[in-house]
This record gives structure tokens, sequence and C-alpha cells, in this order.
């Protein structure tokens, strides 16, 4: 039977919690729900858009690096190396810049003393100052690394 039909009254359970407690709970859910969306979205942009960029930025700074370590390699020859002379044979730019200076390949036939001439290859940083002393069929100074004579560069 119905207990509402036989006049009995009905049955009302307590709350489990209070109703702050249930409003805590949900207003925290919400905010977990919404800052994981917040780092979703988040992290989304920075696949898509940052993390391509880093890449980029990352090689321009190792190649930036590796030539300024190739810099500070051929001052310290320009100190310690044998003096010669050579014959510029050919420039041609690499398309590197470093400073807005361009980076240049200059094939040198190199004379040292008592031996033969050889051809030499040098990538070298032309500053403005050193151009008008560069250019083909000039004859330049040049410092030789005695440990490898194909090591050389450009004393101007």
């Amino acid at each position: 039977m119905d207990g509402a039909a036989t006049g009995a009254a009905a049955v009302v359970f307590p709350p489990l919690l209070p109703e702050h407690v249930v409003m805590n709970v949900i207003g925290s859910l919400l905010g977990i729900g919404g800052t994981l969306a917040t780092m979703a979205i988040v992290g989304f942009v920075m696949l898509r858009h940052v993390a391509p960029r880093m890449k980029v930025a990352n090689a321009m700074f190792t190649e930036g690096a590796s030539m300024i370590h190739a810099r500070t390699a051929a001052a310290r020859l320009r100190v310690t190396g044998i003096p010669a002379q050579a014959r510029v044979v050919r420039i041609q730019p690499t398309g590197r810049w470093l400073n807005n200076q361009p980076e240049c390949r200059v094939d040198l036939d190199v004379r040292l003393a008592y031996r033969q001439p050889y051809r030499a290859s040098v990538p070298t940083i032309l500053e403005p100052a050193s151009i008008p002393r560069v250019r083909q069929g000039l004859n330049v100074p040049v410092k030789i690394d005695p440990g490898d004579l194909l090591h050389v560069v450009l004393d101007v």
C-alpha cells in the first residue's frame, strides 16, 4: 500500500553534507576543470606557435656560437701562428653574417718559406676596413697553425 494514501507521513532524510560543503566541492571541481582547460589551451598554443620558433632561435644561437668560437680560434692563431704570405685566388660569400658583416670563404695560395705553395681555404668575416686589402689577385699576410698547415687565418 501507498504510505500517502494511508495518511502516513513522508520520510525526510537529512542531507548527507551541509549545503556550504557541497557548494565548496562543486566550486573546487569547477576551478580545477577551468585550470586544466587553461593549461590545455596554453599547451596547445606553446606546441603550435612557440616551439617552432624556439627551434629556429636555437639553430640561430648554435650557428652564432660556432662563428664566435671560430673567431676566437682565429684571434688566437693570429698571435701564435707562423707568419707567411698568400695570394687571394677566390672570394665567395657563404651567406652567413655576424654583426652585419658577411662571412666569406677565401681561397689562398699560401707561400711558406722552404715549401712549395699550397692551396688553403679560409672562412673569414670580412670587416669593412679589410675589404680593400683582400681582393682576388692580391697578396695578403696570413698566419699558419704550425700543427696543421691547412689551418690559415688572414692577418689583415
